[in-house]
């Protein structure tokens, strides 16, 4: 992270995904996972003066996130032209926290804290098509996501605190609040092409776009958040699947590009400065490493790219990322 005068550097690990697939018929699958929808973690201090010419600092900060348990279902309808839908369950808790600290011992400080706790359902639908042009295939795809409202229940409370040698005491409680609340998920679309030589090659590219504007998590329109589009390209090659002499050869290599032009226009804290969009641009490279004796495959990955910009006193992110994840493919059940 950088803003031209100062650099901070953070490591952070996670695991992003669990997903299972089962063909059903040989026109027929289902599969479900558990993934991450959003995550919040951050700290902010802005110093103040209020009306009455009171120094204070307004500490806010927020943590948790909202996950996302989902199934699919697809099926071929005729030849090349299949039919897919996914019902999700998006679940979490999210806190905020806001603190408004005198610098005057005898002024008691306040604190009001909120956590929104959610368990709702959203539901989006896929159309697949697949033609085949000599060795190759052409495949033309599209998904909608309609808006979905989702319900959270706030629980929070407001007080007044003070410090004693280090210690802190909560003097007065001004409210103590449950309310029941709805937001609104974006509505999405998004298309998509590929072509690939089966078992060689594959290169795609994949359009996305969310009415971010729309949204109201919880809380009215925020004026920050704007319409997103994602630009998407992949590839990844394999020089020989049937080479038994050469590893190498058997490897699967990967190279993908992305670049979203973001949901959010921010201006810095306490300044004037012009709304700016904050735009999200990787490069990505792996391989898909085929494990001897079995069907498995180790996936490894690296993704490189930019976040923000440090124009108008704003943040720029720079991150690498690096992926490990395995599939597995077997026969897990035989009539």
């Amino acid at each position: 992270l950088t803003d031209n005068t100062l650099t901070q550097e953070a490591f952070t690990s996670t695991l992003s995904y669990l997903s299972l697939g089962f063909p059903i018929h040989n026109k027929l699958a289902i599969s479900g996972g558990l993934l991450p929808y959003s995550f919040k973690g951050f700290e902010q201090t802005q110093n103040s003066n209020t009306s009455n010419n009171l120094s204070c600092d307004i500490n806010q900060s927020g943590s948790g996130g909202l996950n996302r348990a989902y199934a699919n279902v697809g099926a071929e309808l005729f030849r090349g032209f299949s039919l897919g839908a996914t019902a999700s369950m998006i679940f979490g808790t999210i806190k905020q926290k806001r603190d408004v600290i005198f610098s005057q011992a005898d002024i008691l400080n306040r604190r009001d804290e909120h956590t929104y706790t959610t368990r709702d359902y959203t539901y989006d639908f896929g159309v697949q098509y697949l033609t085949t042009m000599g060795s190759k295939n052409f495949v033309f795809g599209a998904t909608y996501c309609p808006e979905s409202n989702i319900k959270a229940r706030d629980r929070g409370a407001t007080y007044t605190y003070n410090f004693s040698t280090d210690f802190e005491y909560i003097r007065d409680t001004i409210e103590v609040f449950s309310s029941e609340l709805k937001g609104g998920l974006p509505k999405s679309y998004a298309i998509g092409l590929a072509l690939e030589e089966q078992g060689r090659w594959f290169v795609s590219g994949e359009i996305d776009f969310k009415e971010w504007s729309q949204m109201s998590l919880f809380s009215d329109l925020d004026p920050n958040l704007k319409d997103a589009t994602q630009f998407k390209l992949g590839a990844w090659w394999i020089p020989n699947p049937k080479d038994v002499h050469k590893y190498l050869n058997i490897i699967q290599y990967r190279l993908g590009f992305n670049y979203n032009t973001g949901h959010l226009s921010v201006l810095a804290l306490g300044t004037s400065n012009q709304q700016t969009d904050i735009t999200d641009i990787s490069l990505s490279f792996g391989l898909g490493i085929p494990m001897r004796r079995s069907n498995t495959i180790a996936n490894l990955g690296i993704q490189i790219g930019k976040t923000g910009t440090t124009d108008y006193d704003l943040i720029e992110e720079n991150y690498i990322k690096i992926h490990v994840a395995f599939t597995f493919n077997d026969k897990w059940f035989k009539k």
